[in-house]
């Protein structure tokens, strides 16, 4: 049974305060309109979304919400980008967090609950201290030095929005459009987390493709993190969890949202089946520029990349009876996609790329019954 499963999985892989009401939509749950609430940090605003009444929020409100702000805060900027959660139908959203740059760069902030689990406060004092600390840009990420191809007049861009034409050499770099974190609470089988970073290169010398890549932040600030119901239960005390194991985890890069941009995966690492626990180590660009640690569980992981979808996958295979099933697990991957030019600059969002990060939770031996836990965001992107 166990078997078959895993293969079906791997098949699978290719300032201002809002009056706050409540309303039923046609499945008969209730939703906030969420209050939203300003925070001027140090070069940078803070906005924080959530129901004072403890209800889930609205997702459609939100969205409008969000881009009426990043246009009133970065009015200038080249790059505006924001990610947005996909909830499944037994998941919903309790707090939403955004920190706008003067250049436009953000970092965005989702907490996310079980629909019938709650949590008895609202999320506006977890949304406060997130929102209290500065945003960390990764700093430039150097990949090379080149010049414009043969017969063509290159223009290059800063992040302002400044253009000259290109006549020599330059080094393209990726340029850090921001992180994005999402946390869901998926009692009592376990919680999931994933943060990441959304770049795009600057001065490659191509004037018809805008390159991207999803990977972690300086020092290795991201990853993909598995907490089972075992470990919260009897080690953090929590009797909200039950004795539930990680038997299988899925990650999935789409860069195939619209056929507009011509997609085309680039790069995903790791592609190479590596079995049992280690670690191993990746570098984006030159050393030390940006380098981060992917933890192989024990037992497997198998990566996928399927250039007819435009989309990369690894799926995580769990020993069972081992820690990384039992307790606290991390692990990270990258991928790098380029999209058509043209079809980007228009003034409009867009939608870039979307990551789905999935587990499935056991009883330990009970494979019939399966627990899955499923987040989902997506990049939405405006080039100025």
């Amino acid at each position: 049974m166990r078997q078959r499963v895993v293969w079906f999985v791997l098949g699978v892989l290719i300032g201002s305060l809002f009056v706050v009401s409540a309303y039923p939509n046609d499945k008969g749950v209730q939703y906030g309109v969420p209050a939203v609430q300003e925070i001027a940090g140090e070069n940078y605003t803070a906005y924080i979304f959530y129901s004072k009444s403890g209800l889930p929020i609205d997702r459609g409100e939100l969205v409008k919400k969000i881009d009426t702000l990043l246009n009133a805060t970065a009015p200038n900027a080249k790059w505006q980008a924001y990610a947005i959660p996909d909830l499944p139908k037994d998941v919903v959203l309790i707090g939403y967090g955004i920190k706008v740059a003067p250049d436009g760069r953000t970092e965005s902030y989702i907490l996310a609950a079980r629909k019938n689990f709650l949590p008895q406060k609202n999320s506006k004092t977890e949304l406060l201290k997130w929102a209290e600390k500065k945003p960390i840009f990764a700093s430039k990420i150097p990949i090379g030095t080149y010049g414009p191809p043969k017969g063509w007049e290159v223009k290059i861009s800063s992040s302002n929005g400044e253009e000259r034409v290109l006549s020599g050499q330059v080094s393209p770099y990726w340029y850090d459009i921001g992180p994005a974190e999402m946390k869901l609470n998926y009692p009592p089988y376990g919680n999931i987390n994933m943060k990441f970073h959304l770049y795009a290169l600057i001065h490659d010398g191509d004037p018809q493709h805008v390159s991207f890549l999803l990977a972690p932040g300086k020092n290795g600030d991201g990853w993909y993190k598995i907490e089972p119901g075992y470990e919260i239960k009897n080690i953090l005390g929590n009797n909200n969890y039950g004795d539930y194991i990680t038997d299988t985890a899925k990650i999935i890069h789409d860069w195939n949202l619209d056929p507009a941009f011509e997609p085309e995966i680039e790069t995903a690492e790791p592609l190479e089946i590596l079995g049992g626990h280690r670690d191993i180590t990746i570098s984006i660009g030159y050393p030390p520029s940006l380098s981060f640690t992917v933890t192989i569980p024990d037992s497997y992981m198998f990566p996928a990349e399927d250039s007819s979808t435009q989309k990369a996958g690894w799926l995580l295979e769990f020993n069972t009876y081992s820690g990384d099933a039992m307790y606290a697990f991390y692990t990270n991957v990258y991928s790098t996609a380029k999209v058509k030019q043209s079809a980007l600059l228009d003034g409009h969002w867009h939608k870039i790329v979307k990551v789905n990060f999935e587990a499935v939770f056991i009883k330990q031996d009970d494979y019939e019954h399966t627990h899955e836990a499923i987040m989902t965001l997506t990049w939405n992107l405006k080039v100025g």
